[in-house]
């Protein structure tokens, strides 16, 4: 699992893992301020598997950060206090927010969509 890892691919492709890898994004697929977290499978040419609307975010760019898409979701006051660009803390918000992703279409078995 990567956020927006789409160098992250060719990173692991270089290092021999062959195993299933998932990318999730965070942006604006119409330039209205209209934001969906996707989920892709970086070994089937980006074919979305997931997709789920978080709705308007008034900023200036077409992404949301791994940061700003767990801003928008997480309410637990744990989380809140952690800062992206550590592996650690990267990691645990990835998570976090693969979490929120599954539940939020009724996602049960990840499997069943590659």
């Amino acid at each position: 699992m990567v956020w927006n890892g789409s160098s992250d691919m060719q990173i692991l492709s270089r290092l021999g893992f062959t195993n299933l890898i998932l990318n999730m994004t965070a942006h604006d697929d119409y330039n209205n301020n209209e934001y969906y977290l996707n989920l892709y499978n970086l070994n089937n040419n980006n074919r979305l598997l997931l997709s789920h609307c978080l709705g308007y975010v008034k900023k200036n760019g077409r992404y949301l950060s791994l940061t700003e898409t767990h801003q928008l979701i997480c309410k637990n006051k744990i989380h809140s206090s952690l800062i992206a660009n550590n592996p650690v803390n990267d990691v645990i918000l990835t998570s976090c927010i693969f979490k929120y992703l599954l539940r939020s279409t009724n996602t049960t078995n990840i499997l069943n969509l590659i």
